[in-house]
């Protein structure tokens, strides 16, 4: 299929990548839900070790991201089987790689999060969870390169179907496990953890059956697993290593923010993991359009059709920019309402609502810039990318440090570190596309 530069395109790519985001993040609501009513420990600690596995997970991601950059672009080029072998080449990295992040977070988490945690009890509920969920990695990084290779040929149908029935089994299980239900032990947090272990599992079950069910998918010359394809490994990692290193810094910042909240204390952690799971529910419309941004640049630049890139950002943006106003009138008129998903305690619930106000300024902007910054990856110039990731992370928690410990200004003025990190994100993308510097970068 050629893409064509079509609002109607955009949403094709777009609209699955929203509703499989709203499945996923049905996983992180559930959790944050059901964990809210189990106690504040548990709410704080499920944040702390939620981040700490996506900063590892999203190690994985960024090796994804450049091989669907790749895939994006060979298929644009109409290079069908070379796609099949940048995806077999995948697998072979990714498998390595949950390897290696197995052995981290299974062993190594429990000694890293003592030494940075302040409470004690957050450390120990952080690292039962983590014990548990490090089980699932394998899967997890799997499912990564099923969902490239689909978003890279532009059929994203069923990463929405797939995470849907991934989020169906981690909603009852996360009933079952966490408060023993049916027969079940009361397993708490390590509950949560067992229930997202294995709706990874399903997913990529029901990933391998659909690809061998569907006779469209030969034309690839998928799971042919030859032998290691060197020139290629090397060139998907050239393009993925500096994005591996971005989502490292990004989800790592996140990470050691989430650590100057925890200093602040407890009633603070567990706000903000229910402001931290709202975040991820209002980014849905912005990961649809970031997916739709970064297929098209890449497919367009291999139909040798430079003159579209800029038009590709700025429909997408149109687009983003729409959707999350509407997604965040939700919150403006019904905050207490929306916290109160995630839990009964009325001190939180009264404490969040300004915080959330902050966080309806971050989603409006993160509509604009990230969808921008995104585009930029799809140029394949992956090594600005880090750039423009480095300076905006390092603003962020030198801001976030200041006005937190230092200043000790309130919780909603500490969540405003946001902003700094979006628009510094947003005007340094902007530059770049606007430059031009992308029109010679080879994939």
């Amino acid at each position: 299929m050629e893409l064509k530069l079509t609002y109607k395109q955009i949403w094709q790519i777009a609209y699955p990548m929203i509703l499989g985001s709203v499945a996923q993040n049905i996983i992180n609501v559930t959790d944050t839900a059901f964990l809210g009513r189990v106690g504040e420990i548990e709410l704080g600690a499920a944040a702390i070790a939620g981040l700490f596995y996506f900063a590892i997970i999203m190690i994985g991601w960024g090796m994804g991201s450049g091989a669907q950059i790749i895939i994006a672009r060979r298929y644009g080029e109409k290079k069908y089987l070379d796609i099949g072998k940048v995806f077999d080449n995948s697998l072979f990295l990714m498998i390595g790689l949950a390897v290696i992040t197995f052995f981290v977070m299974y062993f190594l988490s429990p000694i890293l999060l003592g030494y940075v945690l302040k409470s004690n009890d957050i450390h120990i509920a952080s690292s039962a969870y983590l014990n548990v969920r490090s089980w699932g990695v394998l899967f997890a990084l799997t499912n990564v390169v099923f969902r490239v290779f689909f978003v890279g040929i532009a059929s994203t149908s069923v990463i929405s179907w797939t995470t849907g029935i991934m989020a169906l089994i981690n909603v009852v299980l996360d009933y079952i496990f966490i408060f023993g239900h049916f027969g079940a032990p009361e397993m708490g947090i390590q509950g949560a953890a067992l229930a997202s272990v294995i709706a990874e599992i399903s997913a990529t079950l029901i990933f391998i059956i659909y690809m061998y069910s569907k006779s469209k998918f030969k034309i690839f010359g998928l799971f042919q697993f030859d032998e290691i394809n060197k020139k290629l490994v090397k060139l998907i990692l050239r393009v993925s290593y500096p994005i591996m290193i971005q989502h490292i810094i990004s989800l790592g910042g996140w990470f050691l923010f989430f650590l100057i909240i925890e200093r602040m204390g407890e009633h603070e952690l567990a706000i903000s993991n229910i402001i931290r799971s709202v975040y991820m529910v209002f980014m849905i419309p912005t990961w649809g359009f970031n997916a739709a941004v970064n297929t098209m640049v890449s497919n367009f630049l291999g139909q040798k059709k430079n003159e579209a890139v800029l038009k590709v950002v700025k429909m997408n943006v149109f687009l983003s920019l729409v959707c999350s106003l509407i997604v965040v009138q939700v919150s403006i008129f019904f905050p207490k309402e929306i916290i109160s998903i995630f839990t009964t305690n009325e001190m939180i619930i009264n404490d969040g609502v300004y915080t959330l106000y902050v966080l309806n300024l971050a989603i409006v902007s993160l509509s604009i810039c990230w969808v921008m910054f995104n585009a930029v990856l799809g140029t394949g110039d992956t090594k600005i990318a880090l750039k423009i990731e480095v300076i905006c992370i390092t603003a962020y928690l030198l801001y976030a440090y200041y006005i937190t410990l230092v200043l000790e200004c309130s919780l909603e003025i500490a969540w405003t570190s946001e902003m700094v990190y979006i628009w510094l994100m947003g005007i340094f993308a902007y530059i770049y596309l606007v430059k031009g510097n992308w029109k010679k970068i080879e994939v």
